[in-house]
């Protein structure tokens, strides 16, 4: 791993919301320590400071992420894209179980239609 990757891997995990596994508490991402392939990540979780191997994060077990879509209420107006990168207007329709949200199908909403789709991407829509 490079400097610059394990940077980019850095701020990408600081740009996600996370949680505490076993116990509740804010996370922060505190910075990163540069050894090649054993670089490390540093974080802490309430009053505790945790390091972790950078290539091995996710096996930690500490936090876990946050879905962004966590909060959105059911039916919230949305846009939804694909790898096209063409956004559609839609009702939102929950999480599939990989993550992703869904959308219920051509902009109905859960009360007219049960059909939903999965998207690879989601921002709440202004009204």
């Amino acid at each position: 791993m490079t400097i610059d990757e394990l940077q980019e891997r850095f701020n990408e995990l600081r740009a996600k919301k996370w949680k505490g596994i076993d116990f509740d508490g804010s996370v922060e991402f505190t910075g990163f320590e540069y050894v090649g392939e054993n670089s490390k990540i540093k974080f802490r979780v309430g009053n505790d400071t945790y390091t972790v191997y950078a290539n091995r994060f996710y096996e930690a077990n500490i936090i876990k992420e946050i879905s962004p879509y966590a909060n959105w209420p059911i039916d919230a107006k949305v846009l939804v894209w694909g790898e096209n990168k063409n956004k559609n207007k839609r009702y939102f329709a929950g999480i599939h179980e990989d993550g992703r949200p869904m959308a219920w199908i051509g902009g109905a909403t859960s009360w007219s239609d049960p059909t939903t789709f999965v998207w690879d991407y989601a921002e709440l829509a202004e009204d």
